[in-house]
């Protein structure tokens, strides 16, 4: 079936996609059974279910709408999608392109929002497999980007935060890598009788690190409390100078930059890999990495059911977020219908700037053509 477009528009209106004939549908159709079968742990359900919906994703033989052109009078037909959120490429893309159009239009106000990326040693991923833990460990980073942001405002009655948190349990060389992505509020928020007040805050390279001192030492307090790490082992970590703690908040968007926003939380959420740059090489899987490594490696060649066992790592169990919303932007905070009020007041302004914008261009045609 080819792209369908409207004649009298001279437009693209609909490009059906076919997952039949990419490499993942073909090596998860091909292997996926085998290595079901020979895999030395019991699969979880919500992981077989999940595979099994995006072999049925947008194949017309599971399910189609269809919709009329009343333009070009043709009907089109639009394959069901899985709507999973672990390995489907479409249907993680759709959520991606969603969440970062819904926060900048909705959510987030025109204010500077910095990117933090924080990621943990390899002795304490393992643990991070446990939902409950990595929650713990989430709240601590937040908690100390609060602590930090409020001790470089020390005037502001009430400050508030506003902190949007995305979870990604995956490496760019598909290795199980959880760590977070932070889009927070470069500054804190306050309340002045009915109108909301925002304040910049100034974040110098060494507030950075001595945040990422204090996460560093206030997860290996945790771990240690829960008898998984002893004394010594603390004490050798935190005497390490490259213990593994990584806090990264380089990027900075500035208020004005709504476009450059979008694409930073498109990054945030974006998927686990990419489908695109899936190969076969005879047996084997190529897939080419985005970008090279430290070590100048652009692409790793795995076997089909090592390749599957890696990116069954990456689905979240059910009913299990992967983005959180702190501070003044969570849905039960008493000023988040403020906050959301000026993001959506951004959004009206500009819609109607463009229309300004669109009409003086019109007049001008007209003017000319006259």
């Amino acid at each position: 079936m080819s792209s369908l477009c409207c004649p009298k528009k001279s437009e693209v209106i609909y490009r059906p996609r076919k997952p039949e004939k990419t490499v993942l549908f073909d090596v998860i159709k091909r292997h996926y059974k085998t290595w079901h079968k020979n895999s030395e742990n019991p699969i979880p359900k919500y992981i077989d279910r999940e595979f099994h919906k995006y072999l049925e994703c947008g194949i017309l033989a599971n399910g189609f709408a269809c919709a009329h052109c009343s333009d070009c009078n043709k009907d089109i037909f639009i394959a069901f999608s899985c709507k999973g959120r672990g390995i489907c490429p479409s249907c993680n893309t759709r959520i991606m392109v969603e969440t970062a159009a819904h926060l900048v239009e909705n959510v987030i106000p025109s204010i500077p929002t910095r990117q933090f990326v924080i990621s943990f040693p390899m002795r304490i991923r393992h643990y991070l497999q446990t939902y409950k833990i990595l929650q713990t460990v989430l709240n601590i980073v937040v908690d100390e980007i609060r602590k930090r942001l409020m001790i470089c405002s020390p005037d502001i009655i009430d400050p508030q935060i506003g902190i949007i948190s995305f979870i990604q349990y995956f490496g760019k060389t598909l290795n199980f890598h959880p760590h977070f992505h932070l889009i927070v509020s470069d500054g804190l928020f306050s309340k002045d009788g009915s109108d909301l007040l925002f304040h910049e805050a100034s974040l110098t390279p060494d507030d950075i690190a001595d945040t990422q001192d204090c996460i560093r030492k206030r997860v290996l307090r945790y771990f240690g409390r829960r008898g998984w790490f002893d004394k010594q082992t603390i004490k050798r970590m935190l005497s390490h100078e490259n213990s593994g703690f990584s806090l990264d908040a380089k990027v900075r968007v500035p208020s004005w930059d709504r476009e450059g926003l979008e694409r930073l939380i498109r990054y945030c959420a974006r998927p686990c890999f990419a489908s695109e740059n899936l190969r076969w090489n005879g047996p084997w899987i190529h897939y080419r990495l985005p970008k090279p490594t430290h070590t100048g490696k652009t692409f790793v060649q795995i076997e089909p059911l090592e390749f599957i066992e890696r990116i069954s790592r990456f689905i979240p169990p059910t009913r299990r977020h992967l983005r959180h919303y702190h501070g003044v932007f969570a849905p039960n905070s008493p000023l988040r219908k403020k906050v959301a009020a000026s993001a959506q007041k951004r959004l009206v302004s500009s819609i109607q700037k463009n229309l300004q914008e669109s009409s003086k261009k019109v007049i001008k045609v007209s003017f000319d053509l006259s």
